[in-house]
């Protein structure tokens, strides 16, 4: 006999206990411990995952809200314009396509020729366009301070066209063929045609 066996077999009322014992303790680990464990660690995994999204979603909620007030300030800037920068009707518009265009021409020191106008309005738009052409003679010098106050007016005036010529070799006045167009709100849209 080994010293294995006869020690098994003297020792046989402490070893069974013991052997029972971490076979206990190994089945209770298997069934018992280690699926807890992977259960933690997977909640683990699906809470740092949610914190994620989370994060996620806070992020998108606040560029959502910068864009919405970027909106509503575009909106109310664009409000602003139209109320307060654009001529809010035809007479308005004419009034500074032709008294405040042809003071500014007076000012400058040029000669009005003729004038013309013709209002353009867009199918299904409220907004209308007055393009107003207008020729003008004088001093090269006066036509660029009459260009410059035309640029720095109050008034929403759109330069369109400029032609600059000099009708002839021994004349030192020139010629200012001037396009301008300025935009108001019109009451008849083709909805109401």
């Amino acid at each position: 006999m080994t010293a294995l066996s006869r020690i098994t077999a003297e020792k046989r009322l402490f070893i069974l206990p013991l052997v029972v014992g971490l076979a206990l303790n190994a089945a209770l680990f298997a069934l018992a411990v280690y699926p807890l464990t992977v259960r933690v660690a997977n909640a683990d995994v699906r809470a740092a995952a949610a914190r994620e999204s989370l994060e996620d979603a806070e992020r998108a909620h606040a560029e959502a809200v910068a864009i919405l007030e970027g909106k509503s300030r575009a909106d109310a800037d664009l409000r602003t314009f139209y109320e307060e920068v654009l001529p809010l009707d035809l007479p308005s518009a004419r009034r500074i396509t032709y008294a405040q265009l042809a003071a500014m021409a007076e000012g400058a020191n040029l000669r009005h020729d003729r004038r013309s106008s013709v209002t353009e309005q867009d199918r299904g738009s409220r907004l209308a366009r007055l393009r107003t052409t207008m020729v003008l003679a004088g001093e090269y010098a006066d036509v660029r301070e009459f260009i410059y106050m035309l640029e720095t007016a109050d008034a929403f005036v759109v330069i369109e066209a400029v032609s600059l010529v000099q009708p002839d070799e021994a004349a030192t006045s020139l010629v200012l063929t001037l396009e301008v167009s300025t935009y108001f709100w019109s009451d008849q849209s083709d909805a109401d045609a």
